[in-house]
């Protein structure tokens, strides 16, 4: 999965950030079976669901696999990890997943800034975000809340 062209232009600071403020999108390429089979691997998690179209074909009469939804988890952390830099940090991360994401299905996830800290001593935001598939059909929904830089605007 090349993700070169997907990354995140700006990090945000503490001051910076604005309640409903929107945290940039990123889309990822169809899933594939390369990605499956390394995600099952990564994470230990052998059931055939994840990446055997046989199996899932015979036993559920799905077309294909289904990815693991901790492999969309994972893709929306390196969302907000990127987003927030070396300086920022993801604290909480709850999510539901609402639909399944099928080999070729692609990915994207937007979001936006729900709460800020009025103490620029402890800068969290909370984010509320969402995952679409190909056909703009909602597959995940996640809550976060992510510490920010707290230097001034840009970084420095």
């Amino acid at each position: 999965m090349d993700l070169k062209t997907s990354a995140v232009e700006s990090i945000p600071s503490f001051a910076s950030a604005q309640v409903g403020g929107d945290i940039p999108g990123r889309s990822y390429p169809p899933v594939t079976i390369i990605d499956a089979v390394r995600w099952a691997g990564f994470q230990e998690n052998y059931a055939n669901l994840h990446y055997d179209r046989d199996y899932v074909r015979e036993q559920s009469g799905l077309p294909t696999f289904i990815a693991s939804g901790a492999f969309r988890e994972s893709l929306l952390v390196r969302l907000l990890t990127d987003w927030v830099g070396p300086k920022g940090r993801l604290c909480k991360l709850k999510t539901k997943q609402t639909y399944s994401t099928f080999e070729g299905d692609s990915l994207r996830f937007a979001g936006r800034i729900a709460a800020k800290s009025d103490n620029p001593e402890d800068p969290w935001i909370t984010c509320e975000m969402q995952g679409f598939n190909q056909d703009d059909r909602q597959v995940l929904e996640a809550s976060c809340t992510l510490l920010l830089d707290n230097s001034p605007v840009g970084g420095e």
